[in-house]
Parts: C-alpha cells; sequence; structure tokens
C-alpha cells in the first residue's frame, strides 16, 4: 500500500494477512498527518464468497493536501471481481 504527497515522504507498507475465520481486517497507519483504516465486514467467509472491504483516508493535519494517491494490492490467492 503506498500513500503519498507533496507534503510527505512516501511511505511503503507490506503487509502479509493469513485468512482465517475471522475475517475481521484493520489496518490503521499513520504517516504525517494522514490516518487511514482498512476494514472488512465481520462476517464468516467462506470459500467463493465475496469479500468487500473499505479503506478511508483522513487528513488529521492542520495544513491542505494534494495528489493524495492510495493503492492497494490484492494477495495473489484472491482475484479482483467485476
Amino acid at each position: 500500500m503506498i500513500v503519498d504527497s507533496e507534503e510527505t515522504e512516501e511511505v511503503a507498507v507490506h503487509t502479509e494477512v493469513p485468512l482465517s475465520q475471522d475475517p475481521f481486517l484493520s489496518v490503521s497507519i499513520t504517516a504525517g498527518a494522514i490516518d487511514m483504516t482498512k476494514a472488512a465486514p465481520n462476517d464468516r467467509i467462506n470459500e467463493g464468497d465475496t469479500i468487500s472491504y473499505t479503506i478511508k483516508v483522513y487528513n488529521t493535519g492542520n495544513q491542505t493536501m494534494t495528489n493524495i494517491r492510495v493503492s492497494d494490492t490484492l494477495l495473489t490467492s484472491l482475484k479482483r471481481g467485476t
């Protein structure tokens, strides 16, 4: 996951997440004045199910930020839906 802007340095984060019967995932990252949370619903996930999750990015500082880019790479065992 990469979060960058002209006001901050680039921050790269690599996280391995094993799949389990507890599908809740929450990742909080603070870089400069940016907070980000990634969460999936707290439901049971079975093979073949679609997993939807939400990424929220907040500017918690007192400066206006521009050119913010957020990208998220799927695990190699997952495939993107249509």
